[in-house]
């Protein structure tokens, strides 16, 4: 049976090896950030193995992942701030507040970023600007077509 992933914070519907985040990754540049979006389980709850294609299907309509790295100028942008504060802490040269930091859940768009493997992992490299927000619950978000 396949073990799975559990990070301890409730999420268990991860695959092991598609949910660690991996030593040596890409590298972003500027702006860009790298998310690893989640896998589904390969087995349904009653223990039928799924075809890799329904697990495709299922993959497309995942839209929450991980933040795996973050390029020197994630978050750093004045088009990201929303008040005093923010741009204050952009002129010093912080992030602004709240910006996701490596291994938080994030939400994405469907279309959103450059989706590619590397080394048996997918991840997709987007700009910081494209994220959609922080999903309180990652297990329970459903998307509708």
């Amino acid at each position: 049976m396949t073990e799975y992933y559990d990070a301890g914070d409730g999420v268990d519907w991860a695959n092991d090896s598609e949910a660690k985040i991996p030593a040596v990754l890409p590298r972003p540049f500027k702006w860009a950030v790298l998310v690893m979006p989640i896998q589904p389980k390969p087995m349904s709850k009653g223990g039928i193995e799924l075809p890799q294609e329904v697990l495709d299907n299922q993959g497309h309509l995942q839209f929450v992942g991980k933040v795996a790295a973050v390029g020197p100028l994630a978050f750093r942008s004045f088009k990201l701030c929303s008040g005093l504060v923010d741009w204050l802490r952009v002129l010093c040269g912080l992030t602004i507040a709240g910006a996701p930091k490596v291994g938080d859940w994030v939400m994405f768009g469907r279309y959103t970023g450059l989706r590619f493997e590397f080394d048996d992992g997918r991840f997709i490299m987007m700009n910081d600007d494209e994220l959609l927000g922080d999903p309180v619950k990652p297990q329970s978000i459903r998307i509708y077509i």
